[in-house]
């Protein structure tokens, strides 16, 4: 599992643009950052990160607040009571940040209720939600982006290598960008067949 840091070095080292003293890079870190973000958004919207949250009831209501679950995308399921064997998912639905417990169900007093949920995906200083074949499909996506990036910026520009550089630049980078969307959506199906039977 790697952190940003990682993640921004691996970017520079494939597009080779690893930072030389006295040589001032192609990318700053914080243009890198937002590519990485923009790679996380597409990625979690085809394969989100999946974790199971801990809510509260209020006693004499059948509403749950979901304000303290960072990016959120969307709840699956809802068990209540929890420890049930099998576990026991009810109704629901959501409105802004907002749980409601379907059926007769209303708690009389507080207590716990799992939401299985779906999430964005994030990789911070001290934390990633990435396994390894996603980090590596940020890592792709990051390079094929930023990569883009810089070929448009070029278009049309007389540079060192000759007249086709940005050109044949966006087409690796378009290439790239394919393959990557491709992996997504084969990872995306795998995992709904797997979800299916949960």
């Amino acid at each position: 599992m790697r952190y940003i840091a990682a993640i921004r070095q691996i970017v520079r080292q494939k597009l080779r643009d690893e930072i030389v003293v006295s040589v001032t890079p192609e990318w700053e870190d914080d243009e890198i950052d937002v590519h990485i973000q923009q790679i996380l958004e597409e990625i979690s919207a085809h394969v989100p990160y999946e974790t199971k949250e801990t809510l509260t009831t209020v006693a004499a209501t059948r509403d749950i607040s979901l304000a303290t679950v960072t990016d959120l995308m969307s709840v699956e399921r809802v068990e209540y009571p929890v420890g049930g064997d099998p576990r026991g998912f009810i109704p629901f639905t959501t409105w802004g940040t907002t749980l409601t417990l379907g059926g007769d169900t209303k708690p009389s007093i507080a207590e716990s209720a799992y939401a299985y949920c779906r999430k964005l995906h994030a990789v911070t200083n001290s934390s990633s939600t990435l396994g390894a074949n996603l980090e590596q499909l940020l890592i792709r996506g990051t390079c094929a982006s930023l990569a883009a990036a810089k070929a448009r910026e070029h278009i049309n520009e007389v540079n060192q290598g000759g007249g086709n550089v940005a050109s044949q630049m966006l087409q690796w980078a378009m290439n790239e960008l394919s393959i990557f969307r491709a992996d997504i959506k084969k990872m995306a199906r795998q995992r709904q067949a797997n979800s299916d039977q949960f």
